[in-house]
């Protein structure tokens, strides 16, 4: 029987001035800057500099470390948790298990998202982008001298592993988080290397000298790019490719850069990042065409909605945060969560901004609960052209080769991640990324994404999932069969054969466990973390595109213009060929979401931003 849940009310509303386990310390600036963590937009909240992220991750619970505060979580017992690819291969096996409700655009966008505010460096973060390739084997923490090193985590294979046995492996790679070189004693904290705000830096970069290296700078407001053998606009090549990591230049094969350097990890990421390059350069010529004595700067603000001395208006990123909070977040969290945390956009109006809500990304968010999207990926990708002909490659064969890209890639990616189904949330998790993760095309095993999850979440120092249970519902744990109301009983028995203490569960494998929110994607813990996470990043956040009162805030008739917007619609308007798409993307075709012709949805009235006189 499912136990019907609601978040304790106010326990996420409570002024962050009466939290101090959510704040960042003023001293913790320092410390990022001796990581090299190059923070942009410090004072987007004027009073809170302390607060803008690329600092460190904040907490909903305190965090979980044994008496020696930088060694990872153990076992309430005093033993060590059990082995993470053992939890895996038990708890994490592959199951199709196909949504009926939601499609595989809900999957890319919520990865495209967490690129945005998200990213735990394994070490100093470099003031230019120029690694793409797999983040995971830049130390090799496997080899003899480095097992042992306090920067590594890696973790034995079991011997009788029924795939990696095969190939003679025993051991996973694991570089460990970046630790902040605390300005104070303290247990191990760690890095968020990105603004933790929704502000397209995945797009734009997230310090003022990576979005100048993205741009033409050639006074029409616009983003580098390349043009395609079809003759589409695509992302610009690695300015590095000899180093990258990636690209393979002896062979001609470039890999691409974005705002973030996870752009050329999976067919769908760099779809959806050529997408939004395209849809920036198509409103930066329109502002152009309306205000021909805009200089380049003005351009660019406008259309990129960045802030830097002047918080100027912001389309796109205003575009963004109203697809994650009109489109994205009802769908994941369900109706009653969504509105229970009164993320629900508005018809008109404004929405106000508080100073006193610390809008980091907490690392419980960051380490384990945004990581949902795992469970819901496929283990192939739909491409389909403009004939409705459907191809499907493996995803294991495409970690780290965007090269089709070049040659009209993107549209078909498109039209499949819009037409195919994702896999339902659960404890199922495809091979492809257990078995296959980040696999070149000369290797025959990769690494295992869930493991790695886990083993993140110890490092993190991030509580047992029962105490998020507790912390979120009031509900106490205190045996296994205690959870047989909150997930299913076989997934339970499988978790005490492998768990030596119900407090034990990790959040991840935990969390993934639940049973769904009613009319949502996600479990109830999940849900409650969420939450709380996007309640912070819409109050909490200056420049969220409904607030009213502030510089830089929308005009009532530019915010109806905003409100128009859908996903469907960016997609109409910048992949070549697409003729007809469901009204809402992230959602399946179905008697409630008709396929509809592009020229239906409806167009922003860009006269709102005429400017009839010139600064």
């Amino acid at each position: 029987m499912k136990l019907s849940m609601r978040p304790k009310r106010l326990s996420y509303r409570t002024n962050s001035s009466n939290e101090p386990h959510y704040r960042i310390k003023p001293t913790d600036i320092r410390c990022a800057q001796r990581l090299n963590v190059t923070c942009s937009f410090e004072l987007q909240n004027h009073r809170q500099y302390t607060w803008t992220i690329c600092l460190l991750f904040s907490r909903k619970r305190q965090k979980s470390f044994p008496k020696r505060v930088s060694m990872p979580r153990i076992s309430e017992t005093g033993l060590q948790l059990p082995n993470p690819r053992l939890v895996s291969t038990t708890i994490h096996v592959d199951l199709d298990r196909p949504s009926r409700h939601v499609s595989h655009m809900l999957m890319q966008w919520g990865q495209f998202l967490d690129h945005d505010f998200a990213l735990s460096p394994i070490m100093s973060h470099p003031e230019e982008i120029v690694d793409l390739g797999n983040p995971n084997d830049v130390v090799d923490c496997c080899s003899p001298n480095k097992r042992h090193d306090p920067k590594c985590f890696s973790f034995d294979i079991p011997e009788n592993d029924k795939f990696f046995s095969k190939y003679g492996e025993h051991c996973m790679n694991f570089p460990r988080s970046a630790r902040c070189p605390q300005c104070a004693l303290g247990p191990r904290q760690q890095i968020d290397a990105l603004t933790s705000f929704i502000d397209g830096s995945n797009i734009y970069g997230s310090n003022q000298e990576d979005t100048y290296r993205l741009r033409t700078l050639a006074g029409d407001g616009r983003l580098k790019f390349d043009v395609g053998q079809r003759g589409d606009m695509i992302l610009p090549a690695s300015f590095h490719p000899t180093r990258d990591r990636c690209s393979r230049p002896e062979e001609g094969d470039l890999c691409f850069r974005a705002g973030d350097e996870r752009v050329n990890e999976q067919p769908g990421l760099t779809a959806m990042h050529t997408l939004w390059l395209r849809h920036h350069n198509g409103l930066a010529d329109k502002l152009a065409r309306l205000n021909s004595h805009w200089e380049d700067e003005r351009i660019f603000q406008e259309a990129s909605s960045r802030v830097t001395t002047i918080p100027y208006l912001r389309i796109v990123i205003g575009q963004i945060q109203h697809i994650t909070y009109q489109e994205f977040l009802p769908l994941i969290l369900g109706d009653a969560f969504y509105r229970e945390f009164g993320l629900e956009t508005l018809p008109y109006g404004y929405t106000t901004y508080n100073k006193n809500i610390d809008p980091t990304i907490l690392n419980e968010f960051a380490g384990a609960v945004f990581r949902f999207g795992h469970t819901i990926l496929n283990g192939h990708f739909m491409e389909v052209d403009t004939h409705g002909n459907i191809k499907r490659i493996k995803l294991q064969d495409n970690f780290f080769k965007p090269f089709e890209f070049r040659h009209g890639k993107m549209e078909r990616i498109m039209r499949g991640l819009q037409k195919q189904p994702s896999q339902v949330f659960d404890n199922f998790i495809t091979h492809d990324v257990t078995n296959h993760l980040y696999r070149l095309s000369n290797e025959s095993f990769g690494l295992d994404l869930i493991a790695l999850n886990i083993q993140r979440g110890r490092d993190h120092g991030l509580r047992g999932y029962t105490d998020y249970l507790k912390g979120c519902f009031g509900i106490e744990v205190n045996t296994f069969e205690d959870l047989d109301n909150v997930m299913p009983r076989p997934v339970r028995e499988r978790l005490e054969s492998l768990y030596a203490h119900v407090n034990d569960i990790d959040l991840f494998t935990g969390g993934v466990s639940e049973y769904q929110l009613p009319g949502g994607v996600v479990g109830p813990t999940f849900g409650c973390i969420m939450g709380i996470q996007f309640w912070r990043l819409k109050y909490g956040d200056r420049f969220y595109y409904e607030h009213g009162g502030q510089a830089g805030s929308f005009t009532p008739s530019q915010l109806t213009q905003i409100r128009k917007i859908t996903m469907a619609k960016i997609v109409c308007d910048n992949s070549i060929g697409q003729q007809f798409s469901q009204q809402w993307s992230l959602q399946m075709v179905s008697e409630n979401n008709p396929e509809i012709p592009c020229e239906s949805f409806a167009d922003m009235d860009m006269s709102n931003w005429i400017e009839h006189s010139a600064r």
